[in-house]
């Protein structure tokens, strides 16, 4: 496989979006039987990718670390324990 066809393939991401308009446009989706050894044609993974049948995820899915520590620093039980203490602390 050529450096060139895997960038391409590396770029294409299937989305939730993609999946939905092709179950809308009744796709028939063309099985293939490859032998175990040898697998896919560069033919037949085109064909898939370009229909949107791959399992490439777009990366934007993840919170940051500073999102997570604050996302479970910042709960409402916390914000009533600070609360609390505030009030107790002034009496």
């Amino acid at each position: 496989m050529s450096l060139k066809l895997k960038k391409r393939r590396d770029k294409i991401v299937s989305s939730p979006k993609l999946a939905k308009k092709l179950r809308k446009k009744n796709l028939e989706i063309e099985r293939y039987e490859p032998d175990i050894n040898v697998g896919l044609t560069e033919e037949q993974i085109d064909k898939r990718i370009s229909a949107g049948l791959n399992n490439y995820k777009s990366m934007g899915s993840t919170k940051t670390i500073s999102q997570i520590i604050i996302g479970n620093i910042v709960t409402p039980f916390n914000i009533l324990i600070f609360i609390i203490a505030g009030f107790f602390n002034f009496c």
